[in-house]
C-alpha cells in the first residue's frame, strides 16, 4: 500500500468518525443534561435521606452511611438512561466482564483494604458495637475520644490533641478499653 492510498484511508476513517459524532451529539447533549440532573437530584436525595433517617435512627454512621448509598443509587439509575440514550448496552455489558475480572485481580491486592471495609461496615452496624462516636476509649496504644467512624477507618483525638486515625481492622484484632461504659 502506497502513501496516498493509505492516507486517504485514514482521511476516510477520521471524515467517518466526524459523521458519527454530528449524529450522536444530540444524544450527547441529552446525555450531559441528565449527568448533571442526577448528580444534583443524588447530593438532594442523600442530604433528604440522611435529615430523615436522623430522626429514626441515632447511629450517626449509619444514617452517613445510607445517605451515601442513596446518593450511589440515584447516580447509577442516571448512568442507566444514559445508556440507554447512548444505546452503549451491549458494550457496557461486555465492559463490566471485563472489569469484573479486574476487580477480583485488584480483591486479592487490595485484601487489607477490603479487610479495613469489613471491619468498618461491622463497627456500624453491629448493635453490641464496642465504642461510638464521643466515647473515650483505649485501643493498642492510642487513647483518646473516638470523633469519626467510617468504613476505612476510626478517627480518635488524644488528649494532646492530636488526631490519630486507626485502621478498623487494627481496631478489631486489638482490645478496646472503653471508659465510657
Amino acid at each position: 500500500m502506497e502513501l496516498p492510498e493509505a492516507l486517504s484511508l485514514v482521511l476516510d476513517k477520521v471524515q467517518e468518525w466526524g459523521r458519527q459524532a454530528i449524529l450522536l451529539m444530540p444524544n450527547l447533549m441529552v446525555s450531559l443534561i441528565i449527568f448533571a440532573l442526577a448528580l444534583a437530584l443524588s447530593f438532594m436525595a442523600s442530604r433528604v435521606a440522611r435529615r430523615i433517617l436522623g430522626k429514626f435512627l441515632s447511629n450517626v454512621a449509619l444514617v452517613r452511611f445510607l445517605g451515601a448509598v442513596t446518593r450511589f443509587l440515584v447516580l447509577l439509575l442516571g448512568l442507566i438512561v444514559i445508556l440507554n440514550i447512548l444505546q452503549l448496552q451491549s458494550a457496557v455489558l461486555s465492559l463490566l466482564t471485563g472489569v469484573g475480572i479486574v476487580g477480583i485481580a485488584l480483591g486479592f491486592a487490595l485484601q487489607d483494604m477490603a479487610s479495613n471495609f469489613i471491619s468498618g461496615v461491622a463497627l456500624v452496624f453491629r448493635d453490641d458495637r464496642p465504642f461510638k462516636v464521643g466515647d473515650i476509649i483505649e485501643t493498642g496504644e492510642n487513647h483518646g475520644i473516638v470523633r469519626e467512624i467510617n468504613l476505612r477507618a476510626t478517627t480518635m483525638q488524644t488528649f494532646s490533641g492530636q488526631y490519630v486515625f486507626i485502621p478498623n481492622k487494627q481496631i478489631f484484632q486489638d482490645a478496646v478499653i472503653n471508659y465510657s461504659f
